[in-house]
């Protein structure tokens, strides 16, 4: 399993991440996540969720990426990679436009179809080795839309990594019940 330095490296060079990128804070790391950051994630840190920043410098560190503010409220902090989104526009134009083709509405049931690569097709998001497990599994979707990290989604069913939430690219999901002869669905590659 990689490390949390090497799994920033990695998302860093697939961002083409550099000096003066401005980067936004998206959420709270999940408890896991907290572990292999090693880092402190405090309510100082939580009042940033929805702030963005540039990025001070392009050094791979094991207390994150440094960011500063870009609007008034000035603050200088490390975040960890795994909650920072550098907005793809191509992909989120893409995932946007099949939602609107299958008609997806918070509560409707998806399914699994194959695995990912990491930041496959602009997706901003690293697919681990054990999310193997979740293809073919079904989930409710239940938000990300506006997100280049992917679609949200609550699996149907715990897996052996314990897996319940989790962030999906579009390109992989089906929408249980939707008649794909019925819309030109395959133009969105």
């Amino acid at each position: 399993m990689k490390s949390y330095i090497d799994r920033q490296k990695e998302w860093v060079d697939a961002m083409k991440l550099k000096k003066g990128d401005k980067l936004l804070v998206t959420r709270k790391p999940e408890y896991s996540e907290l572990m292999e950051w090693g880092g402190v994630w405090t309510d100082e840190l939580s009042d940033l969720i929805g702030k963005r920043g540039r990025v001070v410098e392009k050094v791979v560190s094991e207390k994150g990426i440094l960011l500063l503010s870009t609007e008034s409220d000035n603050w200088l902090e490390y975040f960890p990679y795994f909650v920072l989104e550098k907005e793809s526009l191509d992909y989120l134009e893409k995932q946007k436009e099949w939602a609107f083709s299958v008609d997806l509405k918070k509560g409707d049931k998806v399914k699994i179809t194959q695995s990912s690569l990491s930041y496959e097709k602009g997706w901003n998001n690293v697919w681990l080795d054990d999310m193997d497990e979740i293809v073919g599994m079904t989930g409710t979707y239940i938000d990300g839309i506006e997100k280049s990290h992917g679609l949200g989604v609550l699996l149907d069913e715990e897996t052996p990594s314990e897996r319940h939430g989790i962030r999906i690219p579009y390109f992989i999901l089906d929408k249980i019940g939707f008649d794909k002869t019925k819309k030109d669905w395959y133009l969105l590659d």
